[in-house]
């Protein structure tokens, strides 16, 4: 099971290992721990208030249980184990080790953003697509301006900020995953507006709120530019099945940010619909390494190569 893609397509057996935990202790629904997880072994944690909660009591007092959330929250976490074994959290890790060793050179004051920051942008990708692949069956997706324009403002103070102090906890309070918040809703809508333009290419999607209609590529720009919060219809089952392939083929967060880049050019999505393609991307970390003129164009260099 090397890249787990056996393992999904049911030709291949892994071994399953979930420890329950005390949730409220470690501040976890369900946790796929890649440290120890290999190829043939993956381990997961759950959280036995979870267990009680949405599965134990609800069967004893109706003799069923939600096991649709199950079934979501398995997903979300093979998700993870799938980008594990490509390889996904090793870049990760090592870009972190060499942006503590380029802190180093001068203490706290001038890349305290940039660890939270590249965290942001990874996490925007693994996360997303975990999310993404759990809501195959979900029947609608809201693009809310009013909390995009919060991210926006708050991913642009933290690309700011010197201080590593500050810009963690800014990055907590925003972007943190939760199951509505943070880069988990972040990252979801920039999967579905991936899957959204392979979908307009052929057929319309439909509109479920403010108004019920269908819209297509020429048209659901400006709808969404003249409504605060737009609720649509879930993508079709084979353009879901086509979106998450292609996902899961990409390799790098900057990848992911160039297909989000293509699809907002073809639907003419603008700010803050328009959330991390390459032009904020760029912009992010240019002001991030800017802090100090003298060292700004080495660390350029290093974190272009390396990110």
């Amino acid at each position: 099971a090397g890249d787990m893609r056996g393992v999904l397509d049911g030709e291949e057996k892994v071994v399953f290992t979930v420890k329950v935990v005390d949730g409220i202790k470690k501040d976890l629904l369900a946790y796929h721990d890649e440290i120890i997880s290999t190829p043939d072994h993956v381990w997961l944690w759950i959280s036995g208030q979870t267990l009680l909660g949405r599965m134990y009591v609800p069967w004893l007092l109706t003799g069923r249980f939600d096991a649709s959330f199950f079934l979501r929250t398995l997903s979300h976490e093979l998700e993870h184990q799938v980008e594990h074994k490509r390889g996904l959290y090793n870049r990760e890790y090592a870009m972190q080790d060499r942006i503590e060793q380029w802190m180093e050179r001068d203490g706290n004051n001038w890349l305290g953003c940039m660890a939270p920051l590249y965290t942001i942008f990874c996490d925007t990708y693994t996360e997303g697509v975990a999310m993404f692949a759990e809501t195959q069956h979900r029947e609608s997706f809201s693009i809310e301006q009013p909390r995009l324009k919060t991210m926006y403002g708050t991913l642009c103070a933290i690309a700011r900020e010197t201080d590593a102090g500050r810009a963690e906890k800014m990055s907590d309070k925003e972007f943190t995953p939760t199951s509505q918040d943070g880069t988990y809703y972040l990252g979801r809508l920039m999967c579905y507006t991936i899957g959204l333009a392979r979908q307009l290419h052929n057929v319309s999607i439909r509109s479920l709120s403010p108004e019920q209609r269908w819209l297509d590529n020429r048209s659901i720009g400006a709808y969404l530019r003249e409504n605060l919060t737009v609720s649509l219809a879930g993508l079709e089952p084979d353009v879901f099945s086509d979106t998450l392939k292609e996902l899961q083929g990409i390799h790098h967060h900057r990848q992911f940010i160039k297909a989000y880049t293509q699809a907002c050019d073809y639907l003419g999505l603008v700010r803050p619909i328009r959330f991390l393609d390459q032009e904020l991307f760029d912009w992010l970390k240019r002001t991030a390494t800017a802090a100090r003129a003298d060292a700004v164009k080495v660390v350029a260099e290093r974190f272009d190569s390396a990110a």
